[in-house]
C-alpha cells in the first residue's frame, strides 16, 4: 500500500526515512547513530523511531506472502520441458552486449 510506504515519523519526508532505513540495514557509508544524527540533523531516538517504524513495514509485507508457492505456480510450463534450443541476451556493466546459447530443456 502506497499510503503506508509514505506514512512519515518524522520531520524528514517519507523518500528520506526509507533512505536512512536502507542506508542502516544495507549500506556501509555510516555505521553509527551519531552519523546518522550529524547527517539527516535529528536525535537518535527518531532514527530508532523511523527504523523500527520501516522495519515492522517490512515484515508485514514479507510475512504476507506466501511461504512456498502452490502446486500450480511451481510446476514447470510446456516451453521450459520441451527439448529445444533456447538463447540468452546479456549487457554488462560496461554496456557490452552479447548473447548465449543456452541448452535448458529436457532431454530425450
Amino acid at each position: 500500500d502506497f499510503d503506508l510506504i509514505q506514512k512519515c515519523c518524522s520531520s524528514l519526508t517519507w523518500y528520506e526515512e526509507w533512505f536512512l532505513f536502507f542506508e542502516m540495514t544495507w549500506g556501509r557509508s555510516m555505521l553509527r547513530h551519531e552519523d546518522f544524527e550529524r547527517v539527516y540533523g535529528i536525535n537518535h531516538r527518531y532514527i530508532k523511531q523511523i527504523f523500527g517504524a520501516k522495519l515492522s513495514l517490512e515484515m508485514a509485507a514479507v510475512d504476507s506472502w506466501p511461504m512456498f508457492a502452490s502446486w500450480d505456480e511451481d510446476k514447470i510450463s510446456q516451453y521450459y520441458g520441451e527439448n529445444c534450443f533456447k538463447g540468452a541476451v546479456f549487457v554488462q556493466l560496461c554496456g557490452w552486449l552479447g548473447s548465449q546459447g543456452l541448452w535448458d530443456g529436457a532431454v530425450s
